[in-house]
């Protein structure tokens, strides 16, 4: 990484590759030509290289100022990314002191404080599960301790069993749908934590030591790019486990649709969307097909643009309503119809509901020929023929 940002800096300040190396990691850029207007060059190219998109809370010249400044925060992107969607955490030693039915369990002000930040984090809609080795009974006997200000509706699922701490991780994630680098794990055993690092790597580890004074502020950070969208996002996904339980009864997806009385709405994206719509494409990585992520003000533009429509994806069953699932931008300020992205949330995926997406814009493009931009990643592989298979034509991009 070192290594990349030191020839970024390089061309930028157009400086040979072997002077910079001799500058000192600390010294200030800005003595060596670094001004406002490379500043800005400098976040694209750094955004670029390593395919993140700094807030804009963070685009201020003096947290780029040295090498070690932008090694830093670089890393804290790379590391945090966008994607963490929830949290799996153990109860004993961690959310109290002691073991829950073996004794009285006691509620410090470290564990107080890491309650409330897991609450906080629930009400930003941070999906919240709990991982023991416990007996169930004994941990909600724990929940139920009037010192505990967590109660068990917060939790997505409670899972406890003798299994080792991944296999539980990745039977929640399989549950629910998640991807497993999408989960941030917290336990204040090494052997679990190394256990997890091992046999599951992409899943972010954090041991609870409450001797670390940073240790919130680490927890929050991994969802610093979560939007509010409070408990209705833990009951979405628990609707969403109780159709897959009714799926098993019907033989094909039409089939279990009907008899869930969906109801799919595609319609042009409304104003009071946009903010819905930008979070969705920062939270969606399995079906982002160009891989973009896009800021407030720029679903704002393209709404407001001629030469762009945003199409707006929203479905609801008897289940309840999930509301805005999945959006399409689409250029038309050409011939061709250019569909520049499609991001749908995973709950609906597999549904036939992204193949009648498509449909839709097909339809209301009518005889035009139609391009569907498609940028390949460890996420979205699964979906790299969809263009093709739903009679759009795929332009690849590297």
């Amino acid at each position: 990484m070192k290594k990349e940002i030191s020839g970024i800096i390089s061309n930028l300040l157009n400086i040979n590759q072997e002077e910079i190396d001799k500058i000192n990691d600390d010294t200030n850029l800005i003595d060596y030509g670094l001004t406002s207007i490379l500043f800005i060059k400098l976040i694209v190219s750094l955004e670029n290289a390593f395919k993140i998109e700094f807030n804009d809370s963070d685009l201020v010249m003096s947290k780029f100022e040295t090498v070690n400044n932008i090694l830093d925060i670089v890393e804290r992107y790379c590391n945090n990314s966008s994607n963490k969607k929830a949290i799996i955490c153990d109860c004993d030693g961690v959310l109290w002191q002691g073991e829950s039915g073996e004794g009285t369990i006691y509620v410090g002000e470290s564990q107080n404080k890491f309650q409330e930040t897991i609450k906080k984090l629930y009400n930003k809609g941070v999906l919240i599960c709990l991982c023991s080795k416990n007996q169930e009974t004994n941990v909600i006997s724990g929940l139920n301790n009037p010192n505990v200000i967590l109660d068990e509706s917060i939790f997505l699922t409670i899972k406890t069993n003798c299994n080792n701490k991944a296999a539980s991780v990745l039977e929640i994630a399989n549950e629910f749908g998640l991807q497993t680098e999408s989960i941030v794990f917290l336990d204040d055993s090494d052997y679990e934590l190394e256990l997890i690092k091992l046999l599951l790597p992409e899943v972010m580890t954090i041991k609870i030591d409450y001797e670390d004074q940073n240790i919130f502020e680490k927890i929050e950070h991994c969802f610093s790019s979560v939007s509010v969208l409070g408990s209705q996002r833990t009951e979405q996904y628990k609707q969403q486990k109780n159709r897959e339980k009714e799926r098993l009864n019907f033989f094909s997806i039409d089939e279990y649709n009907e008899y869930l009385h969906t109801i799919v709405n595609i319609y042009e994206s409304k104003q009071e969307e946009i903010e819905r719509i930008s979070e969705l494409s920062f939270r969606t990585n399995q079906f982002n097909l160009s891989c973009r992520k896009y800021k407030v003000s720029e679903i704002n533009s393209f709404i407001h643009s001629k030469k762009y429509d945003v199409i707006s994806l929203s479905v609801s069953d008897e289940f309840g309503d999930m509301g805005l699932v999945g959006c399409a931008i689409i250029n038309k300020s050409n011939e061709n119809i250019i569909i520049e992205n499609i991001f749908i949330s995973c709950r609906i995926l597999n549904r036939n509901i992204e193949n009648r997406f498509v449909e839709a814009i097909k339809t209301r493009y009518g005889n035009n020929k139609i391009y569907g931009i498609y940028k390949a990643s460890q996420q979205n592989k699964k979906y790299n023929s969809f263009y093709e298979t739903n009679g759009v034509l795929k332009y690849e991009q590297v």
